[in-house]
């Protein structure tokens, strides 16, 4: 029972781990271009991690305005928001999520 959800991501999901990835390099590369965020690694993974300091937010007050605009993300350290594509998040959502974004910034 419990290496059931394993078995089901080995045999069924490793195929679409390409669609998040080139969802999270989207995520990144818009994000890039908005005024006080800062993806602080390479994106090579599905997990895309902002440094949001200059924004004049803390982790925990962007990931709320995040959350009241409709996007989830994680407060990972005072200043580093953590997000991550996977199997429910479509391209529209990375674009909507980049317009929520753009709000938030400008």
């Amino acid at each position: 029972m419990l290496a059931a959800p394993a078995l089901l991501a080995l045999n069924t999901m490793v195929e679409r781990l390409a669609e998040d990835h080139e969802h999270a390099k989207i995520l990144a590369d818009g994000i890039h271009g908005l005024h006080g965020l800062t993806v602080i690694h390479k994106v090579e993974t599905n997990i895309i991690l902002v440094d949001v300091e200059k924004t004049g937010h803390t982790s925990d007050t962007f990931v709320e305005a995040l959350k009241e605009r409709g996007v989830r993300a994680v407060a990972f350290d005072p200043y580093i928001v953590r997000f991550v594509t996977h199997k429910d998040v479509s391209k529209d959502d990375v674009m909507q999520t980049l317009t929520v974004l753009s709000s938030l910034v400008s």
